[in-house]
């Protein structure tokens, strides 16, 4: 996950910090992202796998290479979300140089992150991505969760272009478990196998 604005942890309550040991110390059955599941919003723009935005004068899409994951960002309000999905609804606008991005209908299966930080269907993410030069976006991303946390928190990272010739967006299979079966073995500690 991008760098917590301010130092220190997700700040849970204590009903949701347990559930997020529990998933901790259980990751590799649980993680949404092993079980090859969209990531969600805002991990999809943090995980190790390219993205790619696409704008034009009214429109703004984000096509993600993991899972074949894509978004819309809406620039004229819809309204509130039909249902909760994967990736939710996004609603943007401009304030000066910086897209706010407004995320909302987040389905609650997604994670944070590998560590087991989960949400609720409550969710809501505001994103701010600001050019900082032609290959350089500063990501800034605030998540309030009611029913979770007892305060909002922020995350914040760079986002670099990609600048070799022909950079695209590749084809990800993504495969159940994949990682586990191919590197387990070399865990410092393996995991058990039935």
């Amino acid at each position: 996950m991008g760098v917590i604005v301010g130092g220190g942890e997700i700040p849970y309550n204590e009903q949701a910090r347990r559930v997020k040991e529990d998933n901790a110390a259980n990751w590799v059955t649980r993680d949404p992202e092993l079980k090859c599941f969209m990531p969600g919003v805002p991990r999809a723009t943090y995980l190790p796998h390219p993205f790619q935005i696409i704008q034009s004068e009214d429109d703004f899409f984000i096509a993600y290479q993991f899972a074949g994951a894509v978004r819309d960002i809406y620039m004229d309000d819809p309204g509130p979300a039909p249902l909760d999905s994967w990736m939710g609804w996004s609603v943007g606008h401009w304030e000066g140089d910086t897209l706010v991005v407004e995320v909302a209908g987040l389905h609650d299966g997604t994670w944070l992150d590998r560590a087991g930080s989960h949400h609720s269907y409550q969710m809501k993410v505001t994103e701010r991505y600001t050019m900082m030069g032609p290959n350089h976006i500063d990501y800034e991303a605030t998540i309030e969760d009611p029913l979770v946390l007892t305060e909002p928190f922020t995350i914040k990272m760079p986002i670099y272009r990609r600048m070799e010739p022909n950079a695209r967006i590749m084809d990800f299979r993504c495969v159940e478990f994949v990682e586990e079966l191919i590197y387990g073995e070399y865990r410092r500690y393996p995991l058990p196998r039935d």
